[in-house]
């Protein structure tokens, strides 16, 4: 059995390139729940023109399942979730330009499919997850 990386030195590295595009992030969540690792993004909302009056925030997520990702959250729910790429751990500076981008520029985005299964061995994740530890 190959061992399990911590994520957040991957995800504090997003959130450090994600600054430097000039987008603020409110709060950062990372865990584990049910063997499944995953990290929440909350954006400042004066960074995220694309909200609608009702909404309260944009939420920026990643899981080790689905990649990357981002959703409105409306009165403590979050929205369709729309997907980045079909990759699963992007560089971190890829991150951060398509968060921007996400924010500015309407695009479309992928079917909300599994890029791999939360059980499933997977050493080039946990390499590039240890490259950030």
């Amino acid at each position: 059995m190959i061992e399990r990386t911590d994520h957040t030195g991957y995800i504090r590295a997003v959130t450090e390139h994600t600054a430097e595009q000039d987008v603020r992030i409110e709060h950062v969540r990372t865990g584990t729940t049910d063997g499944l690792r995953w990290a929440r993004l909350e954006l400042h909302p004066e960074d995220t023109p694309r909200l609608q009056l009702h909404q309260d925030h944009i939420a920026i997520l990643w899981d080790e399942e689905r990649g990357w990702g981002w959703a409105t959250v409306t009165g403590g729910r979050t929205g369709e979730i729309l997907r980045q790429g079909q990759k699963l751990t992007p560089a971190p500076e890829t991150v951060a330009e398509w968060i921007y981008a996400a924010m500015h520029i309407p695009h479309g985005a992928r079917e909300d499919e599994l890029l791999r299964g939360r059980t499933d061995e997977a050493p080039e994740l946990e390499k590039f997850l240890a490259d950030f530890s």
